[in-house]
């Protein structure tokens, strides 16, 4: 990548979003305004931003332009929309959203319309998991498969980008899996964790890519 984009504290509690060079030079803040930006993913052609933006007991889902700083709003849905992901064709993009005790994956046009929700019941307070997002849906180059870790933080699952679809476990029953992420060429890439009273260790895993 050529260009980074991060997320900076400013000192008054609130985060902006800021790009710059790989190098560390260049350094641009993107956010316009007294808001509070989080989590940025860039689009497939590097002209925009996705980012959740809000307060502590709402977030929305908007677009900024890298070039003029113009904001965007993509979600108007009342919860806590987090952690964005584009589709590799930047039509749709993926993110979780918190509300009444219960967080799911969502997708959307990037123009806010045709919202879908994919998981059902994903992690929910009643069953005592963690119903904050820790990391961004990984979509498979293709675009035909998003990859997730389980409402537990236990498991990555696997499936296919639409309402209904099944999750496919595909991480080891005895370790705890986290942060999916696809290569170019289709891997899918995890991290696990194995920890006991006496010793603990973490592993890099890789999957094949998908026929």
């Amino acid at each position: 990548a050529k260009r980074v984009a991060f997320q900076r504290n400013e000192g008054d509690g609130r985060y902006r979003v800021w790009v710059m060079d790989a190098d560390g030079g260049n350094a641009k803040r993107v956010t316009a305004g007294d808001v509070d930006d989080r989590h940025p993913a860039w689009s497939p052609d590097g002209k925009l931003l996705a980012v959740d933006s809000g307060s502590e007991g709402k977030r929305e889902i908007w677009l900024i332009d890298v070039a003029t700083t113009q904001r965007t709003q993509v979600t108007k849905l009342g919860g806590i929309a987090s952690f964005p992901s584009f589709a590799p064709d930047g039509a749709r993009i993926a993110f979780y959203l918190y509300r009444a005790g219960g967080t799911d994956l969502w997708t959307v046009r990037r123009d806010g319309s045709d919202l879908e929700q994919i998981t059902k019941d994903l992690a929910s307070e009643q069953r005592q998991q963690c119903t904050f997002a820790c990391h961004a849906a990984a979509w498979s180059p293709r675009g035909d498969r998003i990859a997730i870790t389980s409402g537990d933080q236990s498991k990555v699952l696997v499936m296919t980008p639409a309402p209904g679809s099944v999750p496919e476990v595909i991480s080891p029953e005895d370790e705890r899996a986290h942060f999916p992420i696809y290569l170019s060429d289709g891997q899918l890439v995890y991290v696990s964790e194995h920890i006991t009273l006496d010793q603990s260790w973490t592993d890099l895993w890789s999957q094949p890519a998908a026929e």
